[in-house]
């Protein structure tokens, strides 16, 4: 199924001083349940070297903390254009995405221009398999559900190919933002958790059958 995207917004930076330290150059405030991608650009750096750019997400009243992982990129000498995107980032009503760039030392000369655009992934579900899933987060103390957590399934270990991504809801149990749980087919899946504050090992490896 074609993703279908819509441009909700665009961040733009002209003369950055210096982006030689972890440097802000996009930020979105998600006012609904969204599936966000962040398409970034950079003009004028002075290349030959390592860059580095990340998104973070702020919920509501809560921290700031890295969303997904850093992605760094090797320009060589004599490139100066950066380009890049963030995998789908699932945000909730309030939350604050945040988009950071890291240069090389000779990036510090107030010519970098930047460009980030915020789009809406429309597409929102992904295939569906034949069968309901099931999964829920509890407090490994105390026993109760925890809601909110963020949840990713991907068919490989490595957690490259996400195929559903959701929350859990009041009762710990994990759904999209149309509220359906995720419907996988026969096989073996990876769950990658995230939630401020609590300490997941990843992938929580489940079996549907």
């Amino acid at each position: 199924m074609a993703s279908a995207l819509k441009w909700l917004e665009l961040d733009s930076l002209d003369n950055i001083p210096s982006i030689v330290t972890d440097t802000l150059i996009g930020t979105y405030v998600c006012d609904d349940d969204r599936m966000i991608i962040a398409d970034i650009y950079a003009q004028d750096v002075i290349g030959g070297g390592d860059y580095s750019y990340y998104a973070t997400k702020t919920p509501s009243g809560l921290s700031e903390g890295i969303i997904g992982t850093k992605t760094t990129r090797t320009l060589a000498v004599g490139e100066t254009v950066l380009c890049g995107q963030s995998r789908e980032l699932t945000l909730r009503n309030g939350d604050v995405l945040k988009i950071y760039l890291k240069g090389q030392a000779g990036d510090n000369l107030g010519l970098v221009d930047t460009r980030v655009n915020f789009y809406e992934d429309l597409s929102v579900g992904f295939p569906a398999g034949a069968i309901e899933f099931t999964y829920t987060m509890t407090d490994s103390g105390t026993g109760f559900p925890v809601a909110d957590v963020e949840i990713w399934v991907s068919t490989d270990v490595t957690g490259f190919n996400i195929i559903w991504k959701g929350y859990t809801d009041t009762f710990g149990i994990a759904r999209d933002v149309a509220g359906n749980k995720p419907h996988l087919d026969a096989g073996t899946y990876y769950f990658w958790r995230h939630k401020l504050g609590y300490s997941e090992t990843d992938p929580d490896v489940e079996i549907v059958s």
